[in-house]
């Protein structure tokens, strides 16, 4: 191309401008590699700019910029259009991408190639089977593996028949190798993968994994992904083969220790019954499901009288044809049952005592008492069906008179229902403390469960001195009611503020805010939540975190009142069990000694690090709850005693201000 008499070598140009120092420039060069292709034309793509960037991409610097790793992961699907077919070319880089430790790049670098492949399925038993065997093979680092997962439900789909029996080898190889995330990995991917597997080869090849992932007793990520791949074994399975390999799986998950596996199982409740079918629903998932009902966790009580409903509707209704479907009556009428006897496990003493179960409950109640209901008195369950049917209707119908005189005085015939006083109500204090930036007013947010503090993408600091809201809240063990305080902080190193070299006097002011705050706090304060972002850890994080613990907490460590916020946190961080958060806190905290200090205000406790992502709403519920559970369960609160501490502190600030000064006027 020329212009003027001077030629512009656009593959030059872009080869100068990834090589900038300036990431803005690089990444950008990178993200236009489109039109440098289009320039060059399908020959010179094909020969000259491919084979320049899978060269720079393994050469240093660039081999070690994660941010231009990814963007080339991603560029790579975009090149297909420009090289006139030859996409082979694409599938070893991409390979090599997928290898790498970052999560972000590996994940791209997968898209990229189901994309090549779906475009063209034909170059999969030639080049995407061996790049999927050498990364199933790789024993330098278990990220390549963790890949070969990901892609292998695609290859099955579009490899030969010869082909099929080497996948689901290395398939059931991955499901048993000795690293935890690979076998994580390989659980998550079970579901797509037995669906495109025949019936034949998942009894002979598969089914045995199936059942060892569903025994693994060190990750409960891996239990859960095994009832998802239930959900689609069973539809493929009889009756007799679901006896024998499936139903044991889903029973057991039903009283798992682990409460998000049996929250999985109640969740997808609907799901089993259709997958199950009716008979050998009723004959085995019945009894698991009434366990789930009197769950100790709430989320998971909740959820399964939230299923009942759909399960109520599922195709084949029995008030449509009850003769054509008599075992799927038997289940639904157990069902109408179940939710019954779920309302009448408490009397009802005071109105406010209603649990959070029996609150989920009542908006289904309308489609249970319309018919579907009336059907289980007719084929008749019990008196104690009918006695909690009796509840029922006198509760949605409001006819006192159905209700003995002797019932709560909200029930009771002939007389107006009348409020009880409330019992006293206690009130939980928590304060958020920590780096302005790092989420503390969405924490405090999703804490109360509910907008209460100002939140803003934006690089200045939304919380001005110390904000204040309170929620009510029902305690899952007793459902007694009880109040959540939250004081929200201003933040340590506030936008507002003059960087803290010393600790200058707005940190001062900052830091005397809160201790006044807690002498000034009637009865103490429950607990303190130290908010962190996910990020490296700097010498400052350190020394705030070292400053609170010696002269404000008196140099103590692990109370139960302490907790470590971190948030931003990505969903491979958020599906570790304990057991794999307590080894990557402490891998973390040997890396690094200000990380290390942080774990330590928590007494190296890994209950006590709550691991929570400011962008994901729904997934977090729990995880609060979970939180305000372990804040309600602090026996006793923290009163302010450390005024010996607050005095040295006030004394070393004012000296460190003083040497500022004294530079400052010799300056």
């Amino acid at each position: 191309m020329a212009g003027n008499g001077v030629d512009f070598n656009c593959l030059e140009f872009f080869k100068e401008e990834i090589r900038n120092e300036n990431a803005t420039i690089k990444i950008g060069a990178v993200n236009q590699l489109h039109l440098i292709a289009s320039a060059l034309g399908p020959q010179r793509t094909v020969s000259e700019l491919i084979p320049y960037v899978v060269q720079v991409v393994q050469e240093e610097p660039l081999c070690n910029d994660d941010e231009f790793l990814y963007s080339m992961a991603r560029q790579y699907a975009v090149l297909s259009d420009y090289i006139n077919g030859n996409d082979e070319m694409l599938i070893a880089p991409l390979e090599h991408l997928a290898a790498q430790e970052e999560t972000v790049i590996r994940d791209q670098a997968i898209q990229s190639l189901c994309k090549v492949i779906e475009k063209r399925p034909a170059l999969a038993p030639d080049y995407l089977v061996p790049a999927l065997h050498r990364l199933a093979t790789k024993t330098d680092f278990f990220t390549a593996r963790v890949s070969a997962c990901a892609l292998l439900p695609l290859a099955y789909r579009h490899v030969k028949e010869d082909q099929k029996a080497g996948l689901r080898k290395a398939f059931t190889m991955l499901c048993a190798d000795e690293t935890p995330m690979v076998r994580r990995a390989a659980a998550h991917k079970m579901r797509d993968f037995v669906s495109v597997c025949a019936k034949q080869d998942l009894l002979t090849d598969l089914i045995g994994v199936y059942k060892q992932l569903s025994q693994e007793d060190t990750q409960d990520t891996i239990r859960v992904a095994c009832v998802h791949a239930t959900l689609v074994i069973a539809k493929m399975l009889n009756a007799d083969e679901n006896r024998q390999h499936t139903v044991t799986v889903i029973k057991e998950a039903a009283e798992d220790r682990s409460w998000r596996v049996r929250l999985t199982v109640a969740k997808n409740f609907d799901q089993l019954c259709q997958a199950f079918g009716p008979e050998l629903t009723a004959q085995k998932l019945m009894q698991p499901f009434i366990q789930l009902m009197k769950d100790n966790e709430q989320e998971v009580r909740k959820e399964a009288v939230r299923v009942i409903e759909a399960c109520l509707n599922l195709p084949g209704s029995p008030a449509s044809e009850p003769q054509r479907h008599m075992p799927r009556i038997d289940v639904q009428c157990f069902l109408c049952s179940v939710f019954a006897l779920t309302l009448s496990l408490r009397a009802l003493p005071q109105i406010h005592r209603v649990t959070a179960t029996q609150r989920q409950a009542l908006p289904v109640l309308g489609t249970v008492v319309g018919g579907k209901a009336a059907l289980a008195v007719g084929v008749g369950l019990g008196s104690s069906f009918l006695s909690g049917f009796a509840l029922l209707w006198a509760l949605v119908r409001k006819r006192p008179k159905s209700t003995p005189p002797q019932g709560p005085p909200l029930l009771r015939p002939g007389k107006k229902p009348k409020m009880l006083a409330p019992a006293a109500t206690k009130t939980l204090k928590v304060v958020l403390l920590g780096k302005t930036g790092h989420g503390k007013s969405t924490v405090g947010n999703k804490l109360l469960g509910q907008s209460a503090f100002k939140t803003s993408y934006s690089f200045s600091s939304e919380t001005k001195g110390i904000q204040s809201d309170s929620s009510r809240h029902l305690c899952p063990q007793d459902y007694m009611p009880y109040n959540l305080q939250v004081y929200d902080t201003q933040g340590f190193m506030d936008t507002n503020m003059k960087l803290m070299v010393n600790m200058t006097e707005a940190i001062r002011r900052e830091l005397q805010n809160i201790v006044e705050l807690w002498k000034e706090t009637k009865g103490g304060v429950h607990a303190f939540g130290y908010v962190v972002k996910l990020e490296r850890m700097t010498a400052m994080d350190g020394e705030f975190a070292g400053c609170i613990t010696k002269y404000i907490f008196n140099g103590a460590h692990g109370m139960p009142n302490l907790f470590l916020i971190m948030t931003y946190c990505q969903m491979e961080l958020l599906q570790m069990d304990e057991e794999e958060k307590a080894r990557w806190l402490q891998v973390e905290a040997n890396r690094n000694s200000s990380f290390r200090t942080l774990y330590d205000l928590v007494g190296k406790n890994p209950t006590q690090v709550i691991l929570v992502d400011n962008q994901r709403d729904e997934e977090m519920q729990t995880t609060y709850g979970h939180w305000r559970q372990m804040i309600h369960d602090i026996e006793s609160p923290l009163e302010w005693k450390n005024d010996h501490g607050w005095k040295k502190l006030s004394d070393l600030i004012n000296q460190q201000e003083e040497l500022a000064r004294n530079e400052k006027n010799n300056c």
